[in-house]
């Protein structure tokens, strides 16, 4: 191959539904970079932002920002609480975040149905 030659990859975690982590082998072959999930509104404001339909960015684009915020923080909240509360089935610790494939998705659904 060229010395320009350059192979990307991209997967989900592989906690994710239906995945597995990579071998180590095939691990060391990829220098990895983690994408944290969003926790500050002015990131998720960007993201819908700059993907939503204009025509919809004044109307909903800031309200979409914080519904999203809000319903991964309420799910933490709760899922930590049920935790604590010690309700059988319930997550060590909380497992709600959002993720810039989760806005990318909602931004999508509400281009589509506007």
């Amino acid at each position: 191959a060229a010395a320009t030659f350059r192979f990307m990859a991209t997967m989900n975690p592989g906690g994710d539904f239906g995945k597995r982590e990579l071998s180590p082998a095939l691990r060391n072959r990829f220098t990895e970079l983690y994408v944290r999930s969003l926790t500050e509104l002015g990131e998720v404001r960007q993201i819908v932002e700059a993907r939503l339909a204009p025509s919809l960015r004044e109307p909903v684009g800031d309200a979409m920002a914080r519904a999203l915020l809000y319903i991964a923080e309420a799910g933490a909240v709760g899922s930590s609480a049920a935790a604590a509360a010690k309700v059988p089935g319930a997550p060590k610790e909380a497992q709600f975040h959002v993720s810039v494939r989760d806005v990318v998705a909602w931004v999508a659904f509400m281009n589509a149905v506007e």
